[in-house]
């Protein structure tokens, strides 16, 4: 690659940094979700709305994580701290809420395969959740 696209690459990462890292943390934190999904879902037969909410549990504490420090870089600290914590867990609880029941209805009453249904769902939970992040639990 030559040095002017490098240099236009970098532009872009540098005025999208934020959206590129909560893409990549994103990405993270589904595969984290999935991970545990299917493994509890396929390898140990727990029922999916159990295995969703177990894997929910799990990635949206990923998530917090990475998003607070790396995404959001947020400096809160103490009573503050809890409640951005508070504010991440209660929207990251509103999107369990609508993918649970998007696969409830998908699954059981539509009658479609849990796995396919999983993974569309998943894309409309992350632009839901960056929304909620950036302009309700991360906001400066």
């Amino acid at each position: 690659m030559e040095w002017s696209s490098m240099h236009r690459l970098k532009e872009l990462y540098v005025h999208h940094r934020q959206m590129v890292q909560y893409l990549i943390f994103g990405a993270l934190t589904t595969a984290v979700n999935y991970a545990v999904y299917f493994v509890l879902r396929w390898w140990m037969n727990v029922p999916y709305l159990w295995s969703n909410g177990i894997a929910w549990a799990v990635a949206v504490t990923f998530a917090y994580s990475t998003n607070r420090i790396w995404v959001f870089e947020s400096k809160r600290r103490g009573r503050d701290a809890l409640k951005e914590a508070a504010g991440f867990y209660a929207s990251r609880l509103a999107t369990l809420l609508m993918e649970s029941a998007l696969l409830y209805l998908c699954v059981d009453v539509l009658r479609f395969a849990d796995g396919p249904v999983k993974i569309v769902i998943g894309v409309l939970v992350i632009i839901a959740n960056y929304a909620l992040s950036k302009w309700v639990v991360f906001q400066k």
